[in-house]
């Protein structure tokens, strides 16, 4: 006797039969399981026999909680996050916008830029511009702390060389 699934499979070998172990002829062939007991059937029921005894109650699943709070429940206080100043943090100084200060500096008719970190660690920032005569032009210099505050300067002192 033989079967398709895993199964104890009596047989013959000389005079007495050896059960062995067939396995199934393709890895998908089904496999039939035992039948589960219902819900509520415990498997000491369901092996006894005995279909008269009382099965067990249905599970309680609480998916929420009572509406009602205890009388002594404590609510919590609200949550306050600090500010940055509290933490020690300040704004942000604006940032200087290098291509409107290029911009800036093409409009006034520069015709060269450039900055250079000096030996005591502060920067020059120096641009040639026109003047009214093609051969002549015009060189301002700024110094300052950082390159930002000189070119700052130096957009200031062109701007009031143009006014004039």
């Amino acid at each position: 006797m033989m079967s398709t699934g895993s199964a104890w499979v009596p047989q013959q070998s000389g005079s007495a039969a050896v059960p062995r172990l067939q396995r199934p002829a393709s890895p998908s062939s089904p496999v039939a399981y035992a039948p589960q007991p219902p819900y509520g059937v415990s498997n000491h029921t369901r092996q006894s026999g005995n279909q008269s005894s009382r099965p067990l109650p249905p599970p309680v699943i609480r998916a929420q909680s009572n509406d009602s709070e205890p009388a002594n429940a404590v609510k919590p206080a609200p949550l306050r996050l600090p500010s940055p100043e509290e933490l020690g943090l300040t704004a942000s100084k604006p940032v200087f916008d290098w291509t409107a200060a290029h911009r800036r500096l093409e409009q006034l008719g520069a015709t060269c830029f450039h900055i250079e970190r000096l030996a005591s660690g502060d920067y020059r920032v120096t641009a040639m511009f026109t003047t009214g005569s093609a051969d002549r032009t015009r060189r301002i210099d700024a110094e300052a702390a950082s390159a930002e505050q000189a070119a700052q300067m130096l957009l200031e002192k062109a701007d009031a060389l143009e006014t004039r």
